[in-house]
């Protein structure tokens, strides 16, 4: 039975993830096209394919979800910057290639 038990948890808290990842990518697409003044939630949950209320279950509103884009996309630029390995460059090169 416990194992029954940690199996639906583990279940749920993948789909969380998932959930939370959809909601962003859509957040971001929105944001994007919109701004956050133009952007809505109602189309960010139509484009993640989701209830609204788990937009805000998760992030809280809008302006938070914005900064949890924001983050995001900040820390996507920086694992892109990473594997460009621009230490292993002489500067000159390492400023091109960036």
């Amino acid at each position: 039975m416990a194992a029954a038990v940690q199996s639906v948890v583990e279940l749920r808290s993948r789909d969380a993830i998932a959930t939370q990842e959809t909601i962003l990518r859509a957040a971001m697409s929105e944001f994007a096209e919109r701004g956050l003044g133009g952007a809505r939630v109602d189309r960010i949950a139509d484009r993640a394919g989701i209830n609204k209320k788990l937009i805000y279950y998760y992030f809280g509103n809008k302006e938070k979800l914005f900064l949890a884009v924001l983050e995001t996309t900040y820390a996507d630029i920086r694992q892109a910057e990473r594997a460009l390995n621009l230490e292993a460059l002489a500067p000159a090169d390492a400023v091109r290639g960036w």
